[in-house]
């Protein structure tokens, strides 16, 4: 979930309510105290919104909107425990209720807990198969546990339902090209750009995709427009470095590669590009280290330790090379790059 930093607003609220009256007022009561956190939240002064919220619930206990609410504003303060406990409640008032498993799919999400995240926002989903937003964040989830081709339904769907909503398509378009459907991903990303054109994240995503067709030349307008709007970017400034690289300035990529990851030291294709490029002015070394950072942030990556392992065999470190090959093929038995390098090592003679 994209939470804003809460807005520090020095104000002094202070409610009166009724306590005598009919359940009715105290009703809407209530509903005025959700209205006006709903306001806060807003303008993201979400310890603000919590206190009404809470207010909401000492009137009327048995909210089920009010325990949401007070749930998501304390996900914005990362108070992810009482959220969820919110949440849970909310759940129990109005079993039927959608948004709550959106809230929790978030949270969990931003716990790095993939799977639960699935869980729930599926849930969200069979709840209310109309709802944008249960898609989109379901698609996402899939997407952070690797899970592509369930993703796809997903965005697909989210598409269906709101076609001018430009995040569904870009990562369709990046799945897409991830799957080798370069024309369809191309599609999609340039239909991203269409609906936000000043998003820089649409232009790189085309540049990228562009890129590893194999049409170098072709890249560098996105490129260039991505890094016109927004000129720290990490992702352009790599990928504008390897395009440099590729066209024979092998310094100016390293340069811009070691300025991606300054900017942002946990972009992994920085690592490896660097990682790449060492290679060619015959710095194994460096490149060796380069890979070990790229491993730490994703161990899991098949294709950064085939790539690794190659690096080792190349400089004579067979053994280090095949303990890397295996594990590879013991996350992804079926990886070819790997299994093929592995069968050549060991068809190679053993020297005495």
């Amino acid at each position: 979930m994209n939470i804003k930093t809460a807005i520090q607003i020095a104000v002094g609220v202070s409610f009166v309510w009724m306590t005598q009256g009919s359940a009715a007022r105290a009703e809407e009561s209530a509903d005025a105290l959700i209205d006006r956190g709903d306001a806060m939240m807003q303008r993201s002064n979400f310890k603000a919104a919590a206190g009404a919220f809470r207010e909401a619930i000492r009137i009327n206990p048995d909210s089920a909107k009010a325990h949401l609410k007070l749930g998501a504003a304390l996900a914005a303060q990362d108070d992810y425990e009482t959220a969820i406990l919110e949440e849970k409640t909310s759940l129990k008032l109005d079993p039927q209720g959608f948004l709550p498993h959106i809230v929790l799919g978030q949270i969990y999400a931003n716990q790095q807990k993939i799977p639960e995240s699935i869980a729930e926002l599926k849930k969200a989903v069979e709840i209310k198969p109309t709802s944008f937003g249960a898609h989109k964040d379901l698609a996402i989830a899939y997407i952070s546990g690797g899970k592509f081709d369930e993703a796809l339904p997903e965005l697909r769907k989210a598409i269906e339902l709101k076609p001018d909503k430009a995040e569904p398509h870009l990562k369709l378009g990046i799945i897409l090209s991830k799957k080798g459907s370069t024309k369809e991903a191309i599609k999609e990303i340039e239909e991203s750009i269409k609906i936000e054109p000043r998003d820089p994240e649409g232009h790189v995503a085309l540049a990228n995709v562009i890129l590893e067709s194999g049409d170098i030349e072709g890249s560098v307008p996105a490129f260039k427009e991505a890094l016109k709007l927004a000129p720290g970017h990490p992702n352009a400034i790599s990928g504008y470095g390897w395009v440099q690289a590729e066209k024979g300035f092998t310094m100016e990529g390293i340069k811009a590669q070691r300025k991606a990851l300054k900017i942002f030291p946990a972009f992994l294709p920085g690592y490896v590009r660097l990682a790449d490029l060492l290679q060619k002015t015959g710095d194994n070394k460096g490149a060796e280290d380069q890979y070990a950072i790229a491993l730490k942030i994703s161990p899991d990556d098949v294709g950064v330790r085939t790539s690794y392992a190659k690096l080792l065999e190349k400089t004579g470190k067979k053994t280090e090379a095949r303990a890397e090959y295996k594990k590879v093929l013991e996350k992804s038995p079926t990886f070819k790059p790997a299994s093929d390098a592995l069968a050549a090592l060991d068809k190679e003679p053993k020297t005495k």
